[in-house]
């Protein structure tokens, strides 16, 4: 089977027959109706595992590269609510393409025989052709009406019976466990990433998940640099250079890398009658 889920179940095939001889046939049918249930139920709790598994690994990760790239160039809202709106259009595709189908996984009882009739394990237990008759001779030995004798069907359903009595379908060996493992190591990474930028920039990681995931927000960056005034001037004498010292407090950047500017504005009576910006030179201590 292509499908898998981590189920470790193993379904009996077939009751005995020489119990009740009268129904063993039917009971047989029905056991391995009840079987085939059980897969089926197996391969849809399967598909969606690794299919949102997979979908959710990729969101994180797409979140997670969305934040580092914000705090890099400080996008503008603009700019993040049109990727936010992409990405909320390919999580609905994804969501319809593979999670929708696998909810609705109902493959005929009859397809599931054939497959399981096919698989390896069918192969070696002797399946081949006897699991889909027997589904098929169980749904016609009900029916009041019908082509053949209710004799001949029964006669055959025990025999049927007899040959995979014994037999159970082993639901995991029959599911691809590649794909679960897949999807596991896939979102444990993407969560072992978010962890870790958690741990590094607990501060930093929340904000860029803000911003990504909901950039109507006014959430913004914590200044990446600061300065505090070295000394407060006092009264200065016209016509004298005004020193004025800062202290560089914090910078992602070394200090002699980084540019500083002042902004000058000179009032005369409560008037501006002059702005400009200065840049100050960096100073070793």
């Amino acid at each position: 089977m292509s499908d898998d889920g981590p189920n470790q179940v193993n379904a009996p095939v077939a009751a005995n027959p020489a119990r009740n001889p009268a129904t063993s046939g039917n009971a047989a049918s029905q056991q391995i109706a009840r079987s085939l249930r059980l897969l089926r139920k197996s391969i849809r709790v399967h598909l969606l595992w690794t299919r949102a598994g997979v979908i959710a690994a990729v969101l994180a990760g797409v979140v997670a590269a969305a934040a580092m790239l914000d705090y890099a160039l400080g996008l503008p809202m603009g700019v993040r609510l049109v990727v936010w709106v992409f990405g909320v259009a390919a999580l609905v595709w994804a969501g319809r393409k593979w999670l929708v189908p696998a909810a609705r996984f109902t493959a005929p009882l009859s397809v599931l025989a054939l497959r399981v009739e096919r698989s390896e394990q069918g192969k070696r237990a002797g399946w081949e052709h006897k699991l889909t008759a027997a589904l098929e001779l169980g749904d016609d030995a009900g029916a009041s009406a019908g082509g053949g004798s209710p004799a001949l069907r029964e006669a055959a359903l025990q025999d049927l019976a007899r040959s995979v009595q014994a037999s159970r379908i082993q639901i995991s060996g029959l599911l691809e466990r590649a794909s679960a493992v897949r999807a596991a190591l896939a979102l444990g990474a993407a969560l072992g990433l978010g962890a870790g930028m958690f741990a590094l920039a607990p501060k930093l990681t929340s904000i860029g998940i803000a911003r990504a995931v909901t950039p109507w927000r006014d959430v913004a960056w914590p200044k990446r640099t600061a300065v505090v005034l070295a000394e407060m001037p006092g009264t200065h004498a016209r016509g004298s250079a005004l020193p004025v010292r800062v202290l560089l407090v914090r910078s992602d950047k070394p200090a002699s890398r980084e540019r500083v500017t002042a902004s000058v504005r000179v009032r005369v009576e409560g008037r501006v009658v002059s702005e400009q910006d200065v840049v100050l030179s960096h100073q070793a201590t």
